[in-house]
């Protein structure tokens, strides 16, 4: 009687690999600051970089297709902490033109107060030797909103490594 067994989704049934990108910004008159952080659930891996960008967002163009794996056993999805001012349509512009999935986070989300105890506990080796990476405060707040966006908070501890990607 097979048709009393529950139905999975391929996505439910760990079949495909969720990934996701969360997306910072940090705009002032002259220049473009872009932070991100990617989560891979199957690597169990977590990956944060931090860029200055030029105006036309190429960097982040580049780091959206670099880590889009596009195969059918993965699922990638951008989450953005968008800009308030006249890059916002730029930036959902890219991010159509890249043809992903994305989000719009709650600004409240990407903020790195309680980051350090989160990623103590979610990590195998301790954040507080991570030092190059504890600097990346764009970052960093971009992960803090992942992880809450992956509800990665309960039941995953010390299962994570974290790294610094570089473009």
């Amino acid at each position: 009687m097979s048709g009393d067994l529950p139905q999975y989704s391929r996505e439910e049934a760990g079949e495909i690999n969720q990934t996701l990108l969360a997306i910072n910004f940090r705009i002032t008159q002259n220049d473009r600051y872009v932070g991100g952080a990617f989560i891979n659930m199957n690597e169990r891996s977590l990956m944060i970089t931090e860029f200055l960008d030029n105006e036309h967002f190429s960097g982040l163009e580049s780091l959206i297709i670099q880590l889009n794996n596009s195969s059918t056993d993965s699922k990638f999805k951008v989450l953005v902490n968008l800009p308030t001012d006249l890059l916002k349509e730029k930036i959902q512009d890219i991010l159509q033109m890249c043809e992903v999935d994305f989000a719009v986070g709650n600004k409240k989300d990407f903020s790195s107060n309680q980051i350090n105890h989160t990623l103590n506990s979610l990590l195998k080796e301790s954040f507080n030797y991570k030092l190059e990476e504890s600097e990346m405060e764009l970052a960093l707040a971009a992960l803090s909103a992942a992880i809450d966006y992956m509800n990665l908070k309960s039941g995953k501890q010390k299962q994570f490594t974290l790294k610094k990607y570089t473009l």
